[in-house]
């Protein structure tokens, strides 16, 4: 399972209403430390709907939380705040009168005396809860329940995980971390086991499993060699040390399982973080050709100067390139993609860069293939993803400065929908958007790239072909991705063959053939954003088959 995958199912996990009293997960979001300024739970609850917040934490010491609830339906609710460690709970009407509030006891499904809950019929309105700890001498990690009746909702999304066989895929990686579900659960009462696989690929330096969590758990984990680590408590989180973690210094390539408990009678939410250092730079390697990628994080107005290599037989043809995003209403300037959060390189020829900028998730997958003959082609994919529950309308920057042939000077003539860069040696370069830009713009250096940092908004302007000098440029498409949606685009660079770029060449071997017809009808119903899935729409359908079956045989000779 790779991250496309991942990310898909992590979509679906946010949809997933659960048999029993459906609890909405919410995450922490400061500021939210006074009443008049409280975090607002979009989600109203009746008699079928609750919430929990689910990774919330009182630090810096004197931390206060305030959250406004929305009851639609008048009846019989509880809030419990889980902790194994003393917080306390106060509730407030919309006027600020103070309906309850609990320092200790009435909270049965954790194992500690000092977990607070409250049960009361509350009316339809809007009501404030503050969470502190007790004197605010003390910092804890904590989740705040909020449901309708008495009987806690104890459901896992990521059920049934319970044996190696149902483990649930965390996808692959190399370094980073992993992005995994919003979060897990052991139910109440002890007991429960969640397993949980991952793939590393090629090697991964310095691994490390761990929960983050108020529950106190242990685990243990299953390496690609048969290793077998354990650990019950670990001094890696200051706000609970009974949160487990194991560390590999050098984690060989494989399948890693990883086996969830909580110690004793503990119960409840956690999250499972997999983590390993990241790459200072990426090289993918085919046959005669080697392409290099670095300056791969940092400030997100840095230039990305000098920071790619395309070496083809020897001779390198590219200086520099790069992506920059603006999103309307909150960027007031493009930036550099610059919070890596994860890293796979699953072949020498190929690997995605993963970046969460803001709840913007980034992806770049680099492809690149070698023809011979000082021939080489790099298929670039960015998949832009909206993790926020409002619309985002997304200014997507493509920068590109060849240097073709190591030769500064070049001519960037058009070829229909391609960029054609030829040098005084006769070298050259196709660049083709598979999808179409808003705008674009070829001038000499640095007129384009002076404009991504300049620290104003940037809009392209339609240039006129063709241009000699030293070429630089970029690409700018401008998206509008409701939540949880996504837009994949391809870009195909080409030096020194005619080879053309094809969505519908899913193994990207330059010709459309049986073996992607073969790739298509294997991943047939399968929610991915890979290049199986033609039209990028996220699932593999009747319609990629059409894209495949309708390219058949071009560029096979």
């Amino acid at each position: 399972m790779r991250w496309w995958t991942v990310l898909a199912g992590v979509g679906t996990l946010l949809a997933v209403a659960g048999a029993q009293i459906q609890m909405a997960p919410v995450r922490e979001s400061e500021p939210n430390d006074s009443f008049g300024a409280p975090q607002v739970i979009g989600t109203s609850l009746n008699s079928q709907r609750g919430c929990v917040v689910w990774n919330a934490q009182i630090t810096p010491q004197g931390d206060r939380d305030f959250y406004q609830i929305t009851i639609s339906q008048q009846g019989v609710y509880s809030l419990r705040v889980d902790s194994n460690r003393d917080p306390v709970m106060t509730l407030y009407n919309a006027s600020g009168e103070i309906l309850g509030s609990a320092a200790s006891g009435g909270n049965p499904n954790v194992p500690n005396g000092n977990a607070p809950g409250l049960t009361l019929t509350l009316s339809s309105g809007t009501y404030i809860v503050e969470v502190a700890y007790r004197f605010n001498i003390g910092l804890c990690r904590y989740a705040l329940r909020v449901f309708p009746g008495t009987q806690a909702p104890d459901t896992d999304p990521t059920e049934p995980n319970n044996s190696f066989d149902e483990a649930f895929g965390l996808g692959s990686f190399t370094g980073g971390e992993l992005i995994s579900p919003t979060f897990g659960f052991l139910s109440y009462g002890g007991g429960d086991v969640d397993i949980y696989r991952f793939k590393v690929s090629g090697s991964a330096s310095y691994l490390r499993i761990r929960t983050e969590t108020y529950v106190d758990t242990a685990i243990e984990v299953h390496t690609s060699t048969g290793e077998i680590f354990s650990n019950d408590d670990s001094d890696w989180d200051t706000l609970n040390g009974g949160a487990s973690e194991v560390v590999i210094p050098n984690a060989s390539a494989g399948t890693y399982f990883v086996v969830v408990r909580g110690f004793g009678t503990w119960g409840g939410y956690y999250r499972l973080r997999v983590l390993a250092e990241l790459p200072t730079e990426v090289v993918l390697i085919d046959g005669e050709t080697t392409f290099r990628l670095r300056d791969l994080q940092g400030s997100p107005f840095r230039s990305l100067l000098n920071n790619t290599d395309w070496l083809v037989a020897g001779r390198d043809h590219l200086y520099q390139l790069g992506w920059w995003f603006r999103r309307e209403g909150t960027d007031t300037q493009e930036q550099a993609l610059a919070s890596l959060y994860s890293f796979e390189q699953e072949a020498a020829n190929r690997a995605t860069l993963i970046y969460n900028e803001g709840g913007l998730i980034i992806a770049t997958t680099y492809s690149l293939r070698g023809e011979g003959a000082e021939r080489a082609t790099l298929r670039i994919d960015a998949l832009v993803l909206n993790f926020n529950f409002e619309p985002q309308r997304v200014h997507l920057f493509h920068y590109f400065d060849p240097d073709i042939g190591q030769n500064h000077t070049n001519t960037a003539t058009s070829a229909g929908e391609r960029l054609r860069f030829e040098a005084p040696n006769n070298d050259f370069c196709y660049l083709t958007p598979l999808n179409p830009p808003t705008f674009w713009e070829v001038q000499g250096w640095s007129a384009t790239l002076d404009r991504l940092l300049d620290g104003e908004p940037t809009q392209l302007v339609n240039g006129s072909l063709p241009f000699t000098g030293d070429v630089a440029g970029a690409f700018q498409w401008v998206l509008l991705l409701e939540p949880f949606t996504w837009r994949r685009i391809t870009l195909h660079y080409a030096v020194n063959t005619e080879t053309l770029a094809l969505l519908a060449d899913v193994n990207q071997d330059g010709c459309v053939d049986d073996a992607d017809l073969l790739e298509v009808l294997f991943a047939f119903g399968n929610a991915t954003f890979a290049p199986v899935d033609v039209n990028g729409d996220g699932i593999v359908d009747d319609a990629d088959l059409l894209e495949v079956l309708f390219a058949f045989g071009r560029g096979c000779g």
